[in-house]
């Protein structure tokens, strides 16, 4: 997977008195980093850590679809598409606005749950089952999914600019 050189850099311009917001050098545009910031914010998430998903399933591509019924940019897997159309009222997981706000809930909700990240990523890329299996056979949560959207991350926060 491609690692990102660059992190919070470029600085819109905003109306006098309105917070500067500062967005990811990502290939995603201000509007879906807009709508990233505000799920991060809705469901108690990290935006780095948020875009830094987008990154390890999608590449940012909206319009992703896998073999195995994931969708949209946070690859949606179909399994969670009747109890995220029931409780958040999603209706396009390939919308990706919606796609943003349906993986960020499911962030929040396995943050809510898991202090380790490592559980909380591989929870989110094999569901709770699938990790919890991981972790009986390998003796720990951290998994290569895990450590390369936790190296995007980092990436993405500045916190290792020579990585590349």
């Amino acid at each position: 997977p491609p690692v990102y050189q660059g992190h919070r850099a470029a600085v819109d311009v905003q109306p006098q008195g309105a917070p500067e917001v500062e967005y990811y050098d990502v290939p995603l545009s201000r509007e879906l980093q807009d709508a990233a910031f505000q799920a991060a914010d809705e469901w108690d998430v990290p935006a780095g850590l948020l875009l830094a998903i987008m990154g390890q399933e999608s590449g940012y591509q909206a319009d992703a679809v896998s073999g195995t019924g994931d969708y949209g940019l946070m690859q949606i897997n179909s399994i969670n598409h009747p109890r995220l159309r029931e409780e958040l009222g999603i209706t396009d997981f390939l919308d990706p606005e919606q796609s943003i706000q349906a993986g960020a809930y499911l962030v929040g909700e396995l943050m809510g749950k898991y202090e380790d990240l490592d559980r909380v990523l591989t929870s989110y890329n094999r569901g709770e089952t699938g990790a919890r299996n991981y972790a009986e056979e390998t003796g720990s949560y951290r998994s290569g999914y895990s450590a390369s959207v936790l190296e995007i991350y980092e990436v993405l926060e500045g916190g290792d600019e020579d990585a590349a």
